[in-house]
């Protein structure tokens, strides 16, 4: 059964730039014009878009599809300077492939964590890397207490570095 699945699937095309029009259902001023608001947005913001076009999927679902040319095109960028400061890389990436845990917003690192054993339960320490928006620090909040949920404890959240030597907490998950 999944054999013949694979051999129904489509080709995932070449990728050949930012506008990939295989349906030809753009006019060339089109693509052209396509092609420069995405490569001002991808230099604005750091973030590609490649778009596809295709005559039919042949019965393939849009998911699955969609999945395989991800993986064959490989959109991103090989460097970590992409979501991390090159300024904040020791606070990030540590020795022997440690990585920090992180706070993201908008795809950048913007702080790390760790997780403290309090009195009254967990406090997970944010080191921010620079003032964070009130919506964060609130949805920082938010998942802190997801994260209390799941330790079955109270959990809060305190920003700067530790007062005092972290505790080192054991695992004691299921």
């Amino acid at each position: 059964m999944i054999a013949s699945s694979l051999a129904l699937a489509i080709e995932v095309p070449p990728l050949r730039g930012r506008v990939n029009d295989y349906a030809g259902v753009m006019s060339q001023d089109q693509v052209r014009a396509l092609e420069s608001q995405l490569a001002q947005f991808e230099q604005e913001t750091g973030h590609q878009i490649a778009v596809l076009t295709i005559p039919t999927l042949d019965g393939e679902d849009i998911e699955g599809f969609s999945i395989r040319v991800a993986e064959q095109w490989k959109l991103g960028h090989k460097g970590k300077d992409a979501c991390v400061e090159p300024a904040r890389y020791k606070k990030v990436f540590k020795n022997a492939g440690w990585i920090s845990p992180v706070v993201l917003v908008d795809g950048q690192v913007a702080g790390t964590w760790s997780l403290e054993r309090g009195a009254r339960g967990l406090v997970a320490r944010v080191a921010a890397f620079r003032t964070l928006a009130p919506a964060v620090r609130k949805a920082i909040g938010g998942e802190a207490e997801v994260l209390g949920a799941f330790a079955e404890t109270n959990a809060k959240v305190r920003y700067g570095k530790p007062a005092r030597p972290k505790a080192r907490m054991a695992w004691t998950g299921p």
